[in-house]
């Protein structure tokens, strides 16, 4: 028997949920509909390069190294990434596992200390 799909919007629906309960604002739904229009690599490797003004109607090409406070380019990425290395960091310790586990789990505890608070709500203290 094969099984029933996960639809994409189900499962964006349920990370949303996942990270209102980790001390994030809910908004994986809007991060997933801006990663769609920018799905093509070129349109993702010129993000650092723009900003909008005017709400939004004025495009300004920029140079991301001029502005090191300006964050990451594509935060969505981030906590899915963060949330992925947590779980597998959860999933080995389940299957006992002790060579890889500990040194995800160094790498789970630097992103706390580096990582805003708002990427991070989901790693175990």
């Amino acid at each position: 028997m094969i099984p029933q799909p996960i639809h994409v919007r189900d499962a964006v629906a349920e990370y949303e949920k996942y990270q209102s309960q980790n001390s994030r604002d809910a908004e994986a739904r809007d991060s997933y509909s801006l990663l769609c229009e920018f799905t093509h690599p070129n349109a993702a490797c010129l993000l650092p390069y723009y900003q909008y003004e005017e709400n939004e109607a004025v495009t300004r090409f920029i140079d991301p190294d001029h502005d090191p406070q300006r964050g990451s380019f594509l935060p969505f990425v981030n906590c899915c990434l963060i949330d992925m290395l947590t779980f597998c960091c959860e999933l080995l310790e389940l299957a006992g596992e002790i060579e890889v586990r500990p040194k995800m789990g160094a790498v789970l505890k630097a992103l706390v200390a580096v990582a805003p608070s708002r990427l991070t709500g989901s790693i175990p203290a």
